[in-house]
């Protein structure tokens, strides 16, 4: 029997063998979490456009 829980970022149910926990200590799912992670960071040099030489 699987159990599931809500996810603490979308809200949908993940399975509780596939959750991950945030800092917080909730359950979520994994793509909600990078997704969340990387919205949260400012982006730097590496990541946003090259200049033009």
């Amino acid at each position: 029997m699987s159990i599931s829980v809500l996810c603490e970022l979308c809200k949908k149910p993940v399975l509780l063998e596939k959750a991950r926990i945030n800092e917080l200590g909730k359950a979520v799912h994994e793509q909600c979490y990078v997704r969340a992670i990387r919205a949260s960071k400012p982006m730097g040099p590496a990541d946003g456009p090259k200049p033009r030489v």
